[in-house]
């Protein structure tokens, strides 16, 4: 558990300091699982590690980005890991366009969606 606790500390300072360069903002709660509303993923939650958002320049709208970083830890750099967390981020990006607990979290109410 420790481990995972490490991954998870380098994986928010790598980030915040990537993202800010982009003038991206982390919102909402950090390392947060949220049920899966769609029986078709046979998940009972989604992991969120993060999300950023960044206003989009010409649509002048904010665009939220979900991340779970911990599936990126050095172990994981395989083909199928690697399939297998895309195809995971997939199915939560999908849910979170639906979700009323994920925009609960991660979208304030003036924001335009």
């Amino acid at each position: 558990m420790a481990e995972t606790a490490n991954i998870s500390k380098m994986a928010e300072k790598v980030s915040k300091e990537i993202f800010s360069e982009f003038f991206w903002e982390k919102i909402g709660t950090m390392d947060f699982n949220w049920t899966c509303i769609q029986d078709r993923h046979n998940k009972k939650t989604h992991p969120t590690d993060v999300v950023f958002r960044y206003e989009h320049p010409y649509d002048n709208k904010f665009i939220n980005i979900n991340f779970d970083l911990k599936s990126y830890k050095k172990d994981s750099i395989s083909v199928t890991s690697i399939r297998k967390a895309l195809e995971s981020l997939a199915l939560a990006s999908e849910c979170t366009q639906l979700s009323d607990e994920w925009k609960k979290v991660y979208q304030a109410k003036t924001m335009n969606t």
